[in-house]
């Protein structure tokens, strides 16, 4: 191979113009540029400053701009894994175990035939505990969280409802009053 700052070897024709002799050379210097396309596609070797337009490429559905460089190379390796479950239940499945990294299995999903009575054919709810002392699963960002993230990975033709419920113990003390009350009825006759 030619140094690229000098001129390299022709290949066209003698018969060429000086316009398309110097685009050769121009387009053989930039040829000369190394690139290195593998890397570039590979969430372990793509540099940190592009890995959202790899994300991108690979239709990531998961991407916070606050995560750590190793959770979004992370994203990104899943980004086919999940593609090929997505619209199924492990997928949203999988979206909720990310919110419910400390504590597993408090964000539940109830699809229409598990709720108590069966709810409408193709709906399904995600439920999520509130509870003000529990920390961050009760403020509303991460209830947004939650319902963009499930809406990026349910089937289009099934309909979400966020349900928080609040646990509570309590004692009902029941109080009844009653007031004694009869009826007397006479029999008289008006003369």
């Amino acid at each position: 191979m030619t140094d690229p700052m000098t001129e390299a070897a022709s290949l066209l024709p003698p018969a060429s113009t000086p316009l398309e002799r110097a685009i050769e050379q121009v387009t053989a210097r930039v040829g000369a540029v190394p690139c290195p396309i593998l890397d570039l596609w590979s969430p372990a070797d793509c540099p940190a400053a592009l890995l959202p337009w790899l994300a991108w490429a690979l239709s990531t559905d998961a991407w916070e701009p606050d995560w750590t460089e190793a959770q979004k190379r992370q994203a990104v390796a899943d980004a086919i894994e999940v593609q090929r479950h997505k619209a199924t239940p492990a997928a949203i499945d999988a979206v909720l175990a990310v919110f419910d990294a400390n504590e597993p299995e408090r964000i539940v999903l109830e699809e229409w035939f598990q709720m108590n009575p069966p709810g409408p054919p193709h709906t399904f709810d995600i439920v999520i505990p509130w509870d003000p002392e529990a920390g961050p699963l009760s403020t509303a960002v991460i209830v947004d969280s939650v319902a963009r993230a499930v809406a990026r990975v349910k089937r289009a033709s099934s309909h979400m409802r966020i349900v928080q419920r609040i646990a509570a113990d309590t004692r009902l003390e029941l109080e009844c009053h009653a007031r004694p009350a009869g009826l007397i009825r006479f029999d008289m006759e008006a003369v």
